[in-house]
């Protein structure tokens, strides 16, 4: 608006572009009133989209329906730095359009984000195909939205659309393993992601009632090792979260990093679907207090771990747990559970697992290879998944367990088909109560165990499993008045094992344990080939074993 003259309050003018007839950023604008102010041919107040013109004249921006950045100033040129016109266009909220174009975000400092807003309205951004967003070595988050905590009403908050290309971004300095995969780009800033959407209240409620987040590409680099940034989308703040049809590379941590409150449980559901991740340390993640997540027709390839319920701190983690009909290719952990009071892990594929780095042969396992890990939890039924062998890189150097039940338990492992792996299951800490029932199991030729019980052995089932090769099952220590294996209802009746020992026991009592010296009967010492030169030194011998009585 280059204008030599005051016009009247309220006057009202339509531009054919921002910076040229044209260029994609007409708009209409309303004189104000207010006059006397500094010449800007950018937005100069951006909470309320407001220009000066040459005469110090301020003039605002009408939004009618549907805002379009370039009407403030963006170019999408791929040069100009677009940081300013995009606050802008996100502090006025609303329907917002973002056209085809390469945006450029620079960096604006250290622990600095590219653009930074605090939301107070409802606020729908949709970009159309080929929007595509630079950081331009941006020591922070590409894109954050934040609450504007005076405000009091519940929003709604979408975004639709849209590549982010996290490559020249700086990485966070709260990145997993950094100490074995140190960070390529390294920062200062405590998060580091492209679509930052942080819509909390101070005290942990919700400031939304809905985010939905949905057909957004990022890209941190082919890799995850070499990957700039830290998580390719954030979301946390929404009584309900969606994100749908995400597909992200090479993330460093967290292709989809999905939050709520660590402090109360207000409620929040969160449902990740259709998504991908190709070559990320992390696929996607729930975390915090949420009543439910659900993790459904996902698909990650070369991921570290894939698919996680996970508490922070080990303090808070989402209570209903659903990780369904997901595929995961190459990928060391399929799915982890911790602190769920509810779940089910339920009609997954994990084909040729094991992640590998960036040069496609160097095994990947600063976390173990588990397949599922089900971490302080309890009610969690694992049913009608299959696991079909391991990467090439993983055949012969590392076994695993398919699934690894820590400090857990009613856990149901049912129905699963597990082919050309080592081990299927192991318990460790204080789990109990767990049940493996009708599973298919052709594990590999060696060493594979079926399952190792720990000491709560006596409290689970294993019933109706069908092992196409030898596989055994392996316990913990046990003793004669708490045998592993035991009648029912009857648990001090059956068979103890302990080390170089096996025993039978009855009413607690071992009558027959064989050890590294032989066999023993009655708790007698165990028998060594005696020597008797007759038959009363042989009656003698095997009346002190208990064997005879009433000279029988």
């Amino acid at each position: 608006i280059n204008s030599s003259v005051v016009y009247d309050a309220d006057k009202v003018l339509e531009t054919s572009g921002f910076y040229g007839a044209g260029d994609g950023g007409g708009a209409k604008w309303v004189q104000n009133g207010v006059t006397g102010q500094t010449p800007s041919r950018t937005p100069a107040q951006l909470g309320d989209g407001l220009l000066n013109d040459a005469s110090g004249n301020q003039w605002a921006c009408i939004v009618d329906g549907l805002l379009n950045v370039k009407s403030l100033g963006a170019k999408g040129d791929g040069v100009f730095a677009d940081n300013l016109p995009l606050e802008a266009a996100f502090y006025l909220g609303g329907r917002i359009s973002i056209p085809k174009g390469v945006y450029m975000l620079e960096g604006t400092g250290s622990d600095s984000n590219g653009v930074n807003v605090q939301v107070s309205n409802n606020t729908h951004v949709n970009c159309d195909d080929g929007a595509i967003f630079i950081a331009d070595q941006i020591d922070g988050d590409m894109i954050d939205f934040e609450l504007n905590q005076a405000n009091e009403s519940l929003i709604t908050f979408s975004w639709s659309g849209g590549y982010f290309d996290q490559s020249q971004q700086k990485n966070s300095l709260v990145m997993p393993f950094t100490d074995i995969y140190p960070a390529q780009n390294p920062g200062t800033s405590n998060t580091a992601d492209g679509l930052r959407v942080a819509l909390s209240r101070n005290n942990g409620e919700s400031g939304c009632s809905v985010i939905e987040i949905s057909n957004v590409t990022t890209y941190a680099g082919e890799h995850w090792l070499e990957g700039g940034g830290d998580s390719g989308i954030f979301a946390s703040g929404g009584k309900i979260l969606i994100l749908d049809k995400i597909t992200c590379i090479g993330a460093r941590d967290l292709g989809i990093y999905a939050s709520a409150s660590e402090v109360i449980d207000n409620g929040a559901i969160c449902i990740i679907k259709n998504s991908q991740f190709l070559n990320c340390f992390h696929g996607c993640a729930g975390k915090r207090i949420m009543d439910s997540l659900t993790i459904e027709g996902c698909r990650a390839e070369n991921c570290v771990r894939a698919f996680l319920s996970e508490a922070i701190g080990g303090l808070a983690s989402p209570k209903n747990i659903y990780i369904k009909d997901n595929t995961a290719i190459r990928c060391s952990v399929v799915s982890k559970v911790q602190l769920a009071t509810a779940g089910e892990i339920s009609g997954n594929t994990a084909l040729n697992s094991g992640a590998v780095l960036s040069d496609g042969i160097t095994e990947a396992h600063p976390v173990g290879f588990e397949l599922h890990q089900i971490i302080e939890s309890s009610n969690i039924t694992v049913n009608k998944n299959k696991h079909i062998g391991k990467s090439d890189q993983y055949q012969s150097q590392l076994s695993g367990d398919v699934f690894n039940i820590d400090d857990s338990s009613k856990v149901l492992i049912q129905d699963n088909t597990l082919i050309g792996l080592n081990n299927a299951g192991r318990e460790v800490g204080a789990s109990s109560g767990n049940s493996f029932i009708q599973n298919v199991v052709d594990l590999m030729e060696g060493t594979s165990t079926f399952v190792s019980l720990n000491n709560s052995y006596r409290e689970e089932r294993l019933v109706d499993n069908r092992l196409l090769h030898k596989t055994p099952v392996a316990f913990e220590s046990s003793t004669s008045s708490s045998p592993a294996i035991h009648r029912r209802n009857q648990e001090d009746v059956g068979l103890f094992f302990n080390t170089n020992t096996v025993g039978m026991s009855v009413g607690g009592v071992a009558k027959v344990e064989v050890n590294s010296q032989g066999i023993g009967f009655n708790s007698k010492t165990p028998i060594q080939k005696p020597s008797v030169a007759d038959l009363s030194e042989l009656l003698v011998a095997l009346d002190d074993y208990g064997l005879i009585e009433n000279n029988s």
